[in-house]
């Protein structure tokens, strides 16, 4: 998508590291909260561009993070917005829950065991694609600060009032085959603020061509209705 969308605009590329940064024994859920990362973005982004005359494309937790820091006055809003498979609430499994009674070298553990047996088929009979992206996450993954980010967007519940902060033209993205991102709470994120809602097939499609051919367009319609 960026190697795309390079062609037509200058580039900036924040990511927040959610499943790489560097953990540390004592690592919970107080180690990664939501608004502080909000806070953080807006503060990184406030040092290298006037957000104001630029757009923003920001996909799946990190479009919550964008309506989270604009709301919360951390970042001004940008000059239009594009919200890839946004939540209402994001659908991590109960067990996930269960990891924030284990120690840390449990939950270390619990990632060498995933690798382990994720290694073990890959030797005997191959993994699949989605297996394959698996074992890249979750062998690269730090631990301790998944459990982290988990549990806390486990319990988050998108405040619809805040999406209402984005007055300028907003384009929203949902997949139709993806049951990580839901359509359904997309679209209600587009409906608060009257945005511009298209839909694509999958997760790949939401993050490839498919979406840039749609930026383009509604780009172009917003400009057309400009002059």
């Amino acid at each position: 998508m960026l190697s795309q969308l390079v062609q037509d605009y200058d580039i900036l590329y924040v990511e927040t590291h959610e499943k790489t940064a560097r953990g540390h024994w004592g690592a919970s859920a107080t180690a990664f909260e939501i608004p502080r990362i909000a806070a953080d973005l807006g503060e990184a982004l406030a040092t290298v561009a006037e957000i104001e005359t630029c757009g923003a494309v920001a996909a799946s937790t990190g479009a919550n993070l964008l309506i989270e820091a604009v709301a919360g006055a951390a970042l001004p809003e940008p000059a239009w917005s594009v919200l890839v498979l946004p939540h209402e609430r994001v659908p991590f499994p109960g067990w996930v829950s269960l990891t924030r009674c284990m120690r840390g070298w449990m939950v270390q553990l619990l990632q060498t065991t995933i690798v382990a047996v994720l290694e073990w088929k890959r030797r005997l009979i191959g993994l699949t694609r989605k297996q394959r992206g698996a074992l890249y996450a979750t062998r690269s993954a730090e631990a301790l600060v998944v459990r982290a980010a988990a549990l806390e967007w486990r319990t988050y519940q998108l405040d619809l009032s805040k999406v209402e902060k984005l007055r300028s033209p907003t384009l929203v993205v949902a997949a139709s085959q993806d049951p990580m991102h839901s359509v359904n709470s997309a679209r209600t994120i587009a409906g608060r603020i009257d945005a511009t809602f298209i839909e694509v097939r999958s997760f790949k499609d939401a993050h490839d061509t498919p979406l840039v051919d749609g930026i383009r367009g509604w780009r172009s319609q917003i400009q057309a209705g400009e002059q």
